[in-house]
């Protein structure tokens, strides 16, 4: 089988590589016009060759992946049109699928076979370093399949998606996009109001030298520059501003009993937090024990820095001294 994946940043290249920690006779192709990018997908072994022109790098492919922007997958299946095979796979990674189904419908032939996908995992948001295959096992690959497509493109996206260790599911695009508004639009958001409040002109250059991971930890959630960041805010903005309100209500809720300075209620608001944090961690299973599980995602220190390296066998043992 030959793949083509065009965009070798974290997912690309992180999928090539659990594709090819799959099957090794997977022929894989990458196109990426950052220069840097191919070269380290070439490093780690992601890609059997690389090819600087995007229809070349495709019109053989049995399966083309798309790493990229909104506006680069717009560019993309434009350019690919009727330039590729009509029993080629095409699938995007894009966070917000309802704006890419509406590209795709307006842009590829009628006997393209499209599915608009999204990996969804801790790791690839707590790693900002080089991709990895294990970055995708245990992922959510949410997928929207058009009524036109064919039984035998989505038996070969859900194999797809199984030989990489994620787990398929396929959802309709409003409710895809509903989810993601709160669990990656809200984040995202907040990260921008973040920034935005901590550059008042006022005391911010010590502020900025003093700028810790719990911050900078925020910046990953933001797109690589301004233009994705506005991208990925606008195209769901339907969905998110409601959630925008319920999280400016709850601020206001937090403020209101800090000002207050009841400590019982917020320790309450803070008890319901942590249980929130504990089922999210779980992945929504039922807890098989006390404290933060062990995912083996090093989810405990990311999310709570040092604090995440207690045991909860050393929280009691001092509770008891």
């Amino acid at each position: 089988m030959k793949i083509a994946i065009v965009g070798l940043d974290l997912v690309g290249t992180s999928l090539a590589l659990a594709l090819k920690s799959a099957e090794s006779e997977i022929s894989i192709i990458g196109h990426d016009p950052v220069a840097e990018n191919v070269k380290r997908a070439k490093e780690l072994k992601a890609i059997d060759k690389s090819h600087w022109n995007l229809i070349s790098s495709c019109e053989e492919a049995d399966v083309v992946v798309l790493d990229l922007s909104l506006p680069e997958t717009e560019k993309t299946l434009k350019a690919l049109g009727e330039n590729i095979k009509p029993e080629t796979l095409i699938i995007d990674t894009a966070p917000v699928k309802r704006p890419v189904m509406t590209m795709a419908e307006r842009l590829l032939p009628k006997t393209t076979q499209f599915v608009g996908g999204h990996l969804v995992s801790p790791s690839l948001v707590a790693n900002t370093s080089d991709p990895a295959a294990d970055l995708i096992k245990g992922a959510t690959f949410y997928m929207v399949a058009p009524t036109n497509l064919s039984a035998e493109t989505i038996n070969l996206a859900t194999t797809l998606a199984e030989a990489v260790g994620a787990t398929p599911r396929f959802i309709d695009a409003e409710e895809h996009d509903g989810l993601m508004a709160a669990i990656g639009g809200l984040p995202l958001v907040g990260a921008m109001a973040t920034f935005a409040t901590i550059a008042e002109p006022a005391g911010f250059r010590e502020r900025s030298k003093s700028v810790g991971a719990e911050v900078l930890s925020l910046g990953a959630l933001l797109g690589i520059s301004s233009t994705a960041t506005t991208d990925l805010a606008l195209a769901n903005a339907d969905y998110l501003i409601p959630w925008i309100d319920a999280y400016v209500a709850k601020l206001g809720e937090l403020r209101q009993l800090l000002a207050d300075n009841n400590r019982e209620a917020v320790e309450k608001f803070a008890d319901q937090v942590h249980d929130t944090l504990l089922q999210c961690l779980r992945r929504g299973e039922e807890p098989k024990g006390p404290g933060i599980p062990d995912t083996g995602l090093g989810l405990r220190t990311f999310f709570l820095g040092s604090w995440g390296q207690k045991k909860p066998d050393e929280d009691s043992s001092k509770d008891k001294k």
